[in-house]
C-alpha cells in the first residue's frame, strides 16, 4: 500500500491531482485541507482528508506518513513571506523526520524572473523580480536545504497554468464574451504572437505522476513543465480558439500591423519581468527522462476551459469537447 500525502489539495491542481491519483491501485492518499467545507470536499475512494494549515505541527504529523511521498502544492496567497518561509522548513523537516520516500515540490517557472536569455531551461540562473518571484525562489531553496540527502527531492517549475477552474485565462475569456470590441481589437493587435507560456492543468498533473514515479534517486533534480512547443501557444491564437469555441465571431476588419518594440515598451512600462514576447521555457530535462505531452493535449485543454467558462457564465453557444 503507497501512501501519498498531498498539500494544497483543494487548489486548482491539486483537484485535478487527485482525480488521477485515487484510480492507482493499492494508494491511500492523505489530503490536506483547510478552509473547504465538508459538504465542498472530493468525495473520492482511498482519500483521507486532514483538516488543518500548515502552521499547526499536528496537522504534518497526521498529513505525513513514514516512508510515504509528499506532493507539496500549497502557497496560500494571504500568508505573509515569513509565514510561508517557516511552514516550509517545518514541513521539510517533518518530512525527513519520517522518512518520507520522495519529495515533489510544485514551484514556478517564472522564478527566473527577468533573465535575458530567451529560451528558458532548467540551468538558467535565475533573476526574480517581484517578491512573489524571490519567495518562491528561497522555498525552493529551504527544500534543497533541509532535505539534503537525507529525502529524495524534486522540484517542478509548470509555466502559467489553464483549466476549468483556474484562474489564467480568465481575463481573456471575459473580453472575448463581453469585453468592449475596439478594446479587444487593439490589445490583439498589440499582443499579436506574443507567447503566452501556457500548459494545461492536466499535463502538470501527469508530470507530477511522472516524476513521482521515477526509478532511481532524483538528487534534488529541477524540471520544467511547459507546453511552449505548441506553435499554437500565442495570444492570437489562443483568443481565436476561444472565440471558435464558444462560438464569438473573430474580427471583422485584418488586426493592425505594429511595431514589435511597441509590445516591449508596454510590458516594461507594465513592470513585467517577463518582457520579451518571445521568450520559451524548455522541458527538455522531463522529455530526456521519458515524459511527452499527449497528441493535441494543448488545444484540448483550451477547448475544455473555454466549455467550463460558458458553462460558469450561463452561456449556451460553446461546443462539447
Amino acid at each position: 500500500m503507497s501512501i501519498f500525502s498531498v498539500t494544497g489539495a483543494t487548489g486548482f491542481i491539486g483537484r485535478h491531482l487527485l482525480h488521477r491519483l485515487w484510480q492507482r491501485p493499492g494508494v491511500t492518499i492523505r489530503a490536506l485541507t483547510h478552509r473547504t467545507p465538508e459538504d465542498k470536499l472530493p468525495r473520492l475512494p482511498n482519500v483521507e482528508w486532514v483538516r488543518g494549515n500548515l502552521r499547526d505541527q499536528a496537522t504534518i504529523d497526521a498529513l505525513l506518513a513514514p516512508g510515504g511521498d509528499l506532493i507539496h502544492l500549497a502557497f496560500p496567497e494571504h500568508w505573509t513571506r515569513e509565514q510561508q518561509l517557516a511552514a516550509n522548513a517545518n514541513l521539510a523537516e517533518r518530512a525527513v523526520a519520517v522518512a518520507a520516500r520522495r519529495v515533489v515540490h510544485c514551484s514556478t517557472a517564472v522564478v527566473v524572473g527577468k533573465t535575458r536569455e530567451r529560451s528558458v531551461n532548467e540551468q538558467t540562473r535565475p533573476e526574480p523580480v517581484t517578491e512573489y518571484e524571490v519567495t518562491k525562489l528561497d522555498i525552493e531553496q529551504i527544500w534543497r536545504e533541509r532535505c539534503g540527502d537525507r529525502v529524495d527531492l524534486a522540484i517542478l517549475r509548470p509555466t502559467a497554468v489553464f483549466g476549468p477552474g483556474g484562474r489564467n485565462l480568465i481575463t481573456l475569456a471575459n473580453a472575448v464574451v463581453s469585453g468592449n470590441p475596439l478594446a479587444s481589437y487593439l490589445r490583439s493587435s498589440l499582443f499579436g504572437r506574443r507567447r503566452m507560456n501556457l500548459v494545461p492543468v492536466e499535463s502538470v498533473v501527469e508530470a507530477l505522476e511522472f516524476v513521482v514515479d521515477l526509478p532511481g534517486p532524483l538528487r534534488r533534480e529541477v524540471f520544467i513543465v511547459s507546453a511552449d512547443e505548441d506553435p499554437a501557444n500565442n495570444f492570437r491564437d489562443v483568443e481565436r480558439l476561444l472565440r471558435t469555441t464558444m462560438d464569438v465571431p473573430d474580427y471583422p476588419i485584418p488586426l493592425l500591423t505594429l511595431p514589435s518594440g511597441l509590445l516591449v515598451a508596454a510590458l516594461r512600462l507594465a513592470g513585467r519581468s517577463n518582457w520579451d514576447p518571445n521568450r520559451i521555457y524548455e522541458s527538455e530535462r522531463l522529455k530526456r527522462a521519458g515524459y511527452r505531452n499527449q497528441p493535441g493535449a494543448f488545444e484540448r485543454g483550451l477547448r475544455e476551459f473555454a466549455v467550463w467558462f460558458a458553462s460558469e457564465k450561463g452561456l449556451r453557444r460553446a461546443e462539447t469537447v
